[in-house]
């Protein structure tokens, strides 16, 4: 958790660090060791000032043409297997309570504790939105909703249960 503005985050000295600078240092051509593995960033801070106003109401795996995964075991994207879940999207402030903390962090943490064992984290991410979307939180001047926002490069699914993991 931390303060932030468009795309970047503010340190505890307060001086700014773009995400893509923080990511840069964890492409496999920088660190030869995380090629293929996932690196998942998930970042509690603003992105700007603006508020999603509740208002009353009455993630795809790439494939070829034929439907095939499309794959290629010899060449690897730097920037692949990247995972940023942030808790808001662009342009817009992230809700955080001094008593209660971020619902965002704790919904993240309440779901992944529940379905870690049955389902993948973009499938419980998904969740997660479809939940702070359905429930908006109470700010002064009104009711806001939280729009948390996936940046998806993973090759593959990510699973936290030793079983599921063998088997995606």
């Amino acid at each position: 958790m931390a303060h932030g503005s468009h795309d970047c985050i503010y340190g505890k000295n307060g001086v700014p660090c773009e995400i893509r600078n923080l990511t840069e240092k964890f492409k496999s051509s920088v660190c030869g060791s995380l090629e293929g593995k996932p690196k998942v960033f998930f970042i509690q801070a603003c992105r700007g000032s603006g508020r999603d106003q509740a208002v009353a109401r009455s993630s795809r795996e790439q494939t070829d043409e034929a439907g095939a995964p499309v794959f290629n075991s010899a060449i690897r994207p730097a920037e692949g297997d990247f995972l940023l879940c942030y808790a808001t999207t662009p342009g817009s402030a992230a809700f955080r309570n001094i008593d209660s903390g971020s619902r965002y962090v704790q919904t993240v943490c309440e779901f992944i504790e529940k379905y870690f064992r049955e389902l993948d984290l973009i499938t419980i991410m998904t969740k997660v939105s479809g939940h702070l979307h359905k429930n908006p939180v109470q700010v002064k001047g009104g009711l806001y909703h939280v729009v948390p926002q996936k940046v998806d490069q993973l090759s593959s699914l990510v699973s936290f249960y030793p079983e599921r993991a063998r088997n995606a």
